[in-house]
């Protein structure tokens, strides 16, 4: 961080208990946030609790008066609340609930955008959010929470969403050539677990289609699961319907489960690795597809957009 910058904002992250105090206390924040509790790196957890506990580490190393930001609606918010005031933390919160401090009164999602309204301490704000999903919506509050805690004047912050750049992997969007027309890529290949894979799958299901074309989704294994990740792939099943996805090409040894799980018409082809499934894909799809693609990192899916659009550099956003 270099020594004459106003702000530094730091991702911490952990798969075991006690890897986080650590690194809180080396950064000393004056703001914590904790986006949400869910289902990720749990291999070496025995339960979400466990989770929440190891994630509200990250209070341990705050500044004298400073603020842990949570999201009010969480099913673990009580119990990062008492951590956070053991450690002394302000509170600001974020979420629907009436009591959030910065508070969701409504969000209007399209195909590509998001028209939001929101409230910070009964200050009214009108905005718009240039990128595609829920998420986003619940990623804006976190961010303005976070500002809120520093002093920031959120009506100054909020405009910014209208151009929000996506970072690579997280749901860019292409165009490319393909037969008589185009194909609609969406890379969401930066890693996955089930919270961001019901994400990534809910948007994919507000997208638009063309004349004959379908809702396409090429999903690898979610790691780090532990002795549940059978349970959570499945699961998905549910979700995929819910969105009303057309199509689903899957690899990996966890990822068959949730094709077995499939009725026949929604399943396109389970292969071994993404080399297989970019194989499969490229004799499959049809110009007004939409094709989003999501998996662990280690699940190589970014192979899939490279042989799909080898002339295109997967990590540029084109939105249609």
């Amino acid at each position: 961080l270099p020594a004459d910058a106003h702000y530094g904002v730091f991702e911490v992250g952990m798969n075991h208990a006690g890897e986080i105090t650590p690194l809180t206390r080396l950064i000393a924040p004056h703001v914590a946030l904790v986006s949400a509790v869910r289902p990720a790196h749990t291999e070496f957890f025995s339960s979400l609790q466990q989770v929440a506990d190891a994630k509200a580490e990250i209070f341990t190393g705050l500044q004298p008066g400073g603020t842990a930001v949570l999201g009010r609606d969480d099913d673990w918010f009580e119990r990062l609340q008492s951590a956070a005031r053991r450690a002394g933390a302000r509170m600001v919160t974020f979420g629907r609930s009436p009591e959030a401090d910065v508070r969701l009164v409504q969000a209007h999602r399209d195909a590509e955008t998001s028209q939001v309204e929101a409230e910070v301490d009964g200050e009214k704000l009108a905005y718009k959010i240039g990128v595609a999903g829920a998420h986003w919506v619940a990623n804006s509050l976190a961010v303005l929470a976070c500002c809120h805690a520093l002093g920031v004047k959120c009506s100054a912050v909020a405009p910014m969403f209208a151009d929000l750049p996506l970072p690579p992997g997280r749901g860019q969007r292409q165009r490319i050539a393909w037969g008589d027309g185009e194909l609609l890529l969406i890379d969401e290949s930066y890693n996955a677990n089930p919270a961001s894979m019901q994400a990534a799958i809910a948007t994919l299901g507000d997208c638009r289609l063309e004349s004959g074309g379908r809702r396409i989704a090429a999903l690898g294994d979610m790691l780090e699961l532990g002795s549940e990740s059978r349970r959570w792939h499945v699961a998905l099943a549910d979700d995929i319907a819910a969105a009303g996805i057309d199509l689903i090409f899957t690899c990996g040894q966890d990822m068959q489960h949730l094709f077995d799980s499939l009725p026949a018409g929604r399943r396109g082809e389970h292969c071994a690795d993404a080399h297989g499934l970019a194989d499969a894909l490229a004799t499959m799809l049809q110009a007004g597809d939409v094709l989003m693609v999501k998996g662990s990192n280690s699940m190589g899916m970014k192979t899939i957009l490279q042989r799909l659009a080898p002339q295109t550099d997967t990590t540029a956003e084109a939105r249609s």
